[in-house]
C-alpha cells in the first residue's frame, strides 16, 4: 500500500488530486494551531504530518502496522505527532479527548460505518469539529472504480462510494451537526484534465457535489447543554428502523436520492446539470483503459438488454448480432442525445427512455418504463456512468 502511495503521489493526477482535496480539509477544519487532533485513518500520515507541521498536535491512528510504519518514516522533527494502530470501530481513546477529529477515505472501507462515526463523536470534545472526506458515488472516478471491482480489484471491491446525502445521515444519526459541505475533484482520472480543470475545481465545489469524486462534510457536536439533550433526542426519534438478517447482523435502511434529486435540492445548478456534466461524464468514460472492461462487460449480452443508467451510449460499439434490442435508461437527456447518436453509428436498434436509475428498485407495475414488455427473456445489465 506504501508503494502505491509513493506513485500516485509521483504522478501528476495524483499531486493535483492531493492538494485540492487537502486544501479543502484544512479549510474545513479552520484554525488548528495548538489544538489537539485526531486523524482516523491515517494511512500513510501524509495529512497527519502536514498537520502537525501547522501546529497541531496529531494523533494518526490506523489498523495497518505497514501503513504505520510509512507514518513514522515520514514524520517530521519538532513536530506533536503520535501514531498508533487502531480501529476506527473502537478507537482506542478516551471520551470527549480531541478538539477535531477527521477521518479521510475510511468509512468507504468500512463495514460498520454508524458505528465508526459514533466513536469518533465519542472521542470528540463537546463544541469539537468532526471532518470527514469520502469517495463520490455519483463521480467518473466512482464509474472506473466499479469497473475494476467487477473484474476483481481488491480495493474497489471492498469499498462503498456515498452520495452526500447519504453521508449527511451518517453524520445526523451519529449525533453532530452537519455544517458545511463540499465537493472536489470534479475531473475525470487524467493528469492532461486535471491541470486543465483543477483552477475551477474549488468553485464548483462550493456550489455542488454532484460529480465530485471526493465529498467533505464538516459537522460540530453539541454543547452539552439542554436544548442540546432535546436535539439528541429528536434524532433518535428520527433514526431509520433496522432490519435483523438471519445470521443476526443488523443493517441500517437508508433511502438513497437520485443524482438529479439531489440536484434539484441545491438551488442555481441547473446549468451546470444541463451543459458541463454531460460532457464531462462522456469525456471521462472514453478513457482507453475503460475499453477493455467494455468489452468484456458486454461481450456476454443476449436477445434485449435494458442498460440502466446508459450515459452517452458508449456501450453500443460492443454489442454483438446477437443482441436484437437495447433499451437505455439515464436521468440525463443531454447523455441520451449523445447516446441516440452513437447507436445510430453501431446500427444497433435502440429505445431511449429518460428516467431515475434508482427506479429499477421499484416493482415491475411502477416503474416509469410501462412501455417495455413484462413477458420475455430480459437481460438486465446494469453499467455505471455516474
Amino acid at each position: 500500500m506504501s508503494d502505491s502511495y509513493a506513485r500516485w503521489r509521483a504522478s501528476r493526477l495524483g499531486r493535483i488530486t492531493d492538494a485540492l482535496e487537502q486544501e479543502l480539509l484544512f479549510d474545513l477544519l479552520g484554525p488548528i494551531a495548538g489544538k489537539n487532533l485526531l486523524d482516523v485513518g491515517c494511512g500513510d500520515g501524509a495529512i497527519a504530518s502536514e498537520l502537525a507541521r501547522r501546529g497541531a498536535v496529531v494523533t494518526g491512528l490506523d489498523p495497518d502496522p505497514v501503513a504505520i510504519s510509512a507514518a513514522w518514516r515520514r514524520g517530521a522533527e519538532g513536530v506533536q505527532l503520535r501514531l498508533a494502530e487502531g480501529k476506527a470501530e473502537s478507537l482506542p481513546v478516551s471520551d470527549a479527548t480531541f478538539d477535531a477529529v477527521l477521518a479521510v477515505a475510511t468509512l468507504c472501507f468500512i463495514p460498520d460505518a454508524q458505528r465508526a462515526i459514533a466513536e469518533m463523536v465519542r472521542a470528540l470534545r463537546p463544541g469539537g469539529r468532526l471532518v470527514i472526506g469520502e469517495l463520490g458515488r455519483w463521480s467518473l472516478w466512482a464509474a472506473y472504480r466499479r469497473f475494476r471491482a467487477w473484474f476483481g480489484h481488491p480495493t474497489w471491491r471492498a469499498a462503498r462510494f456515498r452520495s452526500e446525502t447519504e453521508l449527511r445521515h451518517l453524520l445526523e444519526a451519529g449525533g453532530v451537526d452537519v455544517v458545511e459541505t463540499r465537493g472536489a475533484i470534479f475531473y475525470p482520472p487524467c493528469g492532461v484534465a486535471a491541470r486543465l480543470l483543477a483552477a475551477v475545481d474549488s468553485w464548483l465545489g462550493r456550489r455542488t457535489s454532484l460529480g465530485a469524486a471526493f465529498i467533505a462534510l464538516a459537522a460540530a457536536k453539541p454543547a452539552e447543554t439542554p436544548q442540546a439533550a432535546m436535539r439528541q433526542k429528536e434524532r433518535e426519534i428520527d433514526t431509520p428502523p433496522t432490519v435483523h438478517h438471519k445470521d443476526g447482523a443488523a443493517s441500517t435502511i437508508s433511502f438513497a436520492e437520485s443524482p438529479l434529486r439531489e440536484v434539484r435540492r441545491q438551488k442555481g445548478l441547473s446549468f451546470y446539470e444541463r451543459w458541463i456534466l454531460p460532457p464531462l461524464l462522456d469525456l471521462g468514460m472514453r478513457q482507453e483503459q475503460l475499453e477493455k472492461y467494455r468489452r468484456a462487460a458486454v461481450a456476454p449480452a443476449r436477445g434485449r438488454v435494458l442498460e440502466m443508467g446508459i450515459g452517452s451510449g458508449l456501450n453500443f460499439p460492443f454489442y454483438g448480432e446477437q443482441v436484437e434490442a437495447v433499451i437505455g435508461l439515464d436521468p440525463s437527456p443531454r447523455l441520451l442525445a449523445m447516446a441516440r447518436r452513437r447507436a445510430a453509428d453501431a446500427s444497433v436498434r435502440a429505445e431511449f427512455i429518460q428516467g431515475s436509475v434508482s427506479a429499477a428498485k421499484c416493482s415491475a407495475s411502477s416503474r416509469p418504463f410501462t412501455d417495455i414488455p413484462k413477458d420475455g427473456d430480459w437481460r438486465w445489465r446494469v453499467y455505471c456512468h455516474r
